[in-house]
């Protein structure tokens, strides 16, 4: 996983590209998934990536966390190939309504 990592700081709401590197020219596709615990719990972010894709444009979601992690899944042979996640932790500060 190239980013994010630990020093990124993000908001809710906004557009970050999440990037990484292929592991294997094996791989037919990968997944995205998303943990506000430091990799207790995940969710998917998108599912099915083709296996060229490094980045993918990611809405942020709007909560508060300094606990955040991305994790990519390659699949091969319809099995789980390999995964990797952030290296640590980043933060994703919550964005504030604006006033009506």
């Amino acid at each position: 996983m190239l980013t994010p990592n630990a020093t990124v700081k993000l908001t809710g709401g906004s557009i970050y590209t999440i990037s990484w590197s292929m592991t294997g020219a094996a791989v037919q596709r990968q997944d995205l998934s998303f943990s506000r615990d430091g990799g207790q719990t995940w969710q998917d972010i998108v599912t099915g990536l083709g296996s060229g894709a490094t980045s993918y444009d990611w809405t942020v979601p709007n909560l508060k966390t300094k606990s955040g992690r991305i994790r990519i899944t390659e699949f091969a042979d319809g099995r789980e190939a390999t995964h990797d996640q952030s290296d640590a932790d980043f933060v994703i500060k919550k964005k504030k309504k604006a006033a009506e």
